[in-house]
């Protein structure tokens, strides 16, 4: 049986962390896999099964910011020597440039790497990178990635972008959409909500992610605004958690929304919210491919999102399994929701559509079969 390790800093809440840990979950009986990160602190650690064993790199070492990274290189080298780890599968930018350097020192090594993010703008994002790192992901680090075995990318748009912006050999990238946990999902839409009030009288909105700029929730905020000034029977409820906190609550008090948008923090089980709901929003800045959107589909809720870099177009047929507008319409957005709220057919129509469109298009046997196909072919 193959040894594969499963490479991704922590179990953070995350998309890119979820992926990794179904996509590992779903092949532990086909593989001998490890999972190995820096850290095992993270609010999805409980997700992992439990058969698959966690490798820490940085526990009983030195943590410091200058030399973390060559101590991770040196330790992961270390590891997959002694444990002669056949195929290593990184899920994000640091550890695809870790594994891809434990490569020249470990010729027999075969390294598969992802990309969750439109690489054009995620490194222009200078919350989540610093300039120093923008710099040596679009200068160097980029460049080591077609002495890849196997890229694999998330949406056709980031393909795309890798090739012609960053010079990546289109012939070792393969398109793996994430995949989803339709039972998990629409078990857990069944778990009452104990830490909330609905108002049977109320329509309501919702929008999911971390308080980040990338997410852009100060959008959501101003269409929720042009909402409220036409209807009174609308609330937005929020979940996840961020830096942005503080100032996304100012800006709901300064546009008068303070008793109508509520900021429940994260969820662990947040499908037995998205499953009570009349919109899902999304108002991004830019994404990879949001795996939230096939999770608020498979919960049976209509979905609207701007029309922004990567990944929306690619999951909404507009206005057969959701409904795209323009990143700069706020406008329009609002329009399609309260068109959204009162009318049922359009809404049914859309719910049933997109349900069938995501249980089809990302389930994890249809992930799991191309995983399959990738790992017995390296």
């Amino acid at each position: 049986m193959k040894a594969i390790d499963f490479f991704i800093p922590n179990f953070d809440d995350l998309g890119a962390q979820m992926v990794a840990i179904n996509v590992a979950n779903s092949l532990v009986n086909y593989f001998n896999i490890r999972f190995v990160v820096f850290n095992d602190k993270g609010k999805f650690r409980n997700l992992l099964d439990n058969k698959i064993e966690v490798i820490q790199l940085d526990k009983g070492y030195l943590n410091i910011n200058k030399i973390r990274i060559f101590n991770r290189l040196f330790q992961y080298l270390k590891y997959s020597k002694i444990e002669k780890t056949n195929i290593v599968v990184s899920f994000s930018p640091i550890t695809n440039v870790i594994a891809l350097f434990t490569k020249f020192f470990n010729s027999k090594l075969k390294v598969v790497i992802q990309e969750h993010c439109f690489p054009s703008v995620a490194t222009e994002d200078r919350q989540n990178l610093s300039w120093f790192w923008a710099f040596m992901f679009k200068k160097v680090f980029y460049k080591f990635y077609n002495k890849s075995d196997l890229f694999i990318t998330i949406s056709e748009a980031i393909k795309i972008d890798f090739v012609n912006n960053f010079k990546i050999n289109k012939d070792i990238i393969k398109i793996v959409r994430n995949p989803v946990n339709i039972d998990n999902i629409i078990f857990s839409t069944k778990e009452e909500v104990n830490d909330f009030n609905f108002e049977s009288q109320k329509k309501y909105l919702i929008g999911v992610g971390r308080l980040v700029d990338q997410k852009n929730f100060t959008k959501l905020l101003d269409i929720f605004s042009l909402i409220r000034q036409k209807r009174s029977d609308v609330d937005l409820i929020i979940l996840g958690h961020g830096p942005n906190l503080d100032s996304l609550i100012k800006k709901s008090i300064d546009l008068n929304l303070k008793d109508s948008v509520h900021f429940l923090g994260f969820k662990s089980n947040p499908y037995k919210f998205l499953s009570r709901f009349n919109c899902f929003c999304l108002t991004s800045l830019w994404e990879g491919l949001p795996q939230v959107i096939a999770e608020a589909m498979i919960c049976r809720v209509p979905v609207i999102s701007v029309d922004c870099e990567s990944g929306p177009k690619e999951m909404i047929i507009n206005k057969e399994t959701g409904i795209l507008v323009d990143k700069d319409d706020n406008t329009l957005f609002a329009d399609y929701i309260c068109e959204l709220i009162d009318n049922n057919k359009m809404r049914e129509e859309l719910i049933n559509k997109s349900y069938n469109f995501a249980t089809r298009e990302y389930s994890i046997e249809r992930c799991l079969n191309k995983y399959l196909e990738i790992l017995n072919s390296i």
